[in-house]
């Protein structure tokens, strides 16, 4: 469960915070409960172009004797364009508390006004991700399925409302939008 918010830095930043508690279970690992925070940001330095930073793991409970936190602190930084309306390609590199660097490359479609498909490649290790977000703003509704080589696969479902949201415009449009929430 998260609860988040997000604000306007200035004309075309957006930058957020978040709390969320979280209920780990891993087969044959055991299970714990736990809290983090996270903060992240999202600009568009010029129309087409978007950048985004994080901070996950930004303080995180500690549920084992040794300290570890329940979240891992990652930071990462992404690019991404915007070619044609309703098409984003991204690319980022993270670098994790315990276990090193990643690299992620990413795309989305909007088919139809409201429907958003995306789908994403993690390495190392690989790990491949998708997902349907339904938007009748202010809600949106977001579903999410995660592969993992050594792990079982992953779910995520996720309902927002706000009255704002991250939608770049391609290169050359005339009208620039990146308000609200990320």
């Amino acid at each position: 469960m998260t609860a988040s918010g997000a604000a306007n830095v200035f004309s075309g930043m957006v930058g957020g915070v978040s709390v969320s508690l979280h209920r780990l279970a891993i087969d044959g690992y055991g299970e714990t409960t736990g809290f983090s925070g996270d903060a992240g940001f999202t600009a568009r330095p010029v129309q087409g172009l978007f950048l985004a930073g994080s901070c996950r793991g930004l303080f995180s409970s500690s549920p084992t004797p040794g300290g570890r936190g329940i979240v891992p602190r990652t930071l990462s930084a992404a690019a991404g364009i915007c070619p044609l309306q309703g098409v984003t390609l991204s690319a980022g590199a993270s670098v994790h508390q315990y276990c090193g660097e990643e690299f992620s490359f990413a795309s989305s479609v909007e088919p139809f006004p409201g429907i958003q498909l995306a789908a994403s490649v993690q390495t190392p290790p690989v790990r491949m991700g998708f997902s349907l977000g339904i938007s009748v703003l202010p809600a949106v509704l977001q579903y999410g399925y995660a592969t993992h080589p050594d792990l079982p696969s992953g779910h995520s479902a996720c309902l927002a409302w706000g009255g704002g949201g991250f939608a770049p415009e391609p290169f050359g449009s005339a009208t620039p939008s990146l308000e609200g929430t990320p």
